[in-house]
């Protein structure tokens, strides 16, 4: 007999795909009980948002259809990833096709802390520009918050500040938005975590 790795996960499932389930969940974060493979990062990303999507609309709040990702990320090069990323030079051609994404600040210590801050006071500062853009846009409308826990393509590598990454949990579990964690760059060991964003607890 023959046995496939791998094979659309919406129809089909393999022994090889449920074991890696099995695996993934082990180590995920608290809550994540469920696993959805995808054939690479940028339909990944796609899957989430639609999930954010559908989940929005099976709980009855069908007016939260906004979401808000970094400035500088990158999320992949289909139409909606390139909507959701922030590398200007990637959208350039394409920018009549993209959706409205409301983007924040990234939390690019090396550019942006000022002297005076702690590394903690200034991921607090940064993670607090997600609450202002809550506030600008209506927490009730806003379905979902993505970004990579590690900045990769468009910055290099720019790690979290200390808190960062609690403090958007935080802010999301406040007003109801889901938290995307977009790891295809920096998941899976990559930080010394099997998910980056267990770094920050």
């Amino acid at each position: 007999t023959k046995n496939i790795a791998y094979a659309y996960s919406a129809f089909f499932t393999s022994p090889v795909m449920e074991q890696l389930a099995d695996l993934l969940v082990a180590d995920a974060p608290e809550g994540i009980e469920r696993v959805f493979f995808c054939s690479g990062g940028a339909e990944a990303v796609e899957g989430a948002i639609k999930i954010a999507r559908q989940y929005f609309l099976e709980v009855g709040q069908p007016q939260r259809r906004l979401l808000i990702s970094l400035q500088q990320s990158y999320h992949g090069n289909t139409v909606a990833t390139l909507s959701l990323g922030g590398d200007l030079s990637r959208r350039e051609a394409y920018e009549p096709f993209l959706f409205p994404v409301e983007q924040i600040a990234p939390c690019y210590e090396y550019r942006t802390r000022l002297c005076s801050e702690t590394r903690e006071q200034y991921g607090r500062r940064m993670a607090d520009e997600l609450e202002a853009a809550l506030h600008r846009l209506g927490p009730q409308n806003v379905a979902a918050f993505l970004c990579e826990p590690v900045l990769g393509s468009t910055v290099g590598c720019a790690p979290p500040a200390p808190g960062y990454l609690k403090r958007l949990r935080n802010i999301c579990n406040q007003y109801g938005v889901l938290l995307i964690f977009d790891e295809v760059l920096c998941g899976m060991g990559r930080t010394g975590y099997a998910y980056a964003c267990n770094e920050d607890g």
